[in-house]
C-alpha cells in the first residue's frame, strides 16, 4: 500500500517522463478495484490471480503475509 500511495503522490512525475503506470498483484480484480478505488489511484492495477506473471519474473514470495 505504501509504494503505491507513494506513487499515487508522486504522479505528475511520471506524467512529465511520459511514463505509463501498472501495478500488478495477486489479489483478484474485484480487491484491486475496490483498493484503487478506496486509495484513489490514477493508473491501472492488474490483476495476476494465478500467478503466472509473477512466477516468470521470478518475484513471486510464496510465504508472503
Amino acid at each position: 500500500t505504501q509504494e503505491l500511495c507513494s506513487t499515487r503522490d508522486d504522479i505528475k512525475k511520471y506524467e512529465k517522463l511520459n511514463a505509463t503506470i501498472i501495478a500488478i498483484s495477486v489479489d483478484s480484480m474485484f480487491t484491486l478495484g475496490k483498493f484503487r478505488e478506496e486509495q484513489k489511484l490514477p493508473f491501472d492495477l492488474l490483476s495476476d490471480f494465478n500467478k503466472e506473471v509473477s512466477r516468470k519474473y521470478d518475484s513471486l514470495y510464496e510465504d508472503f503475509p
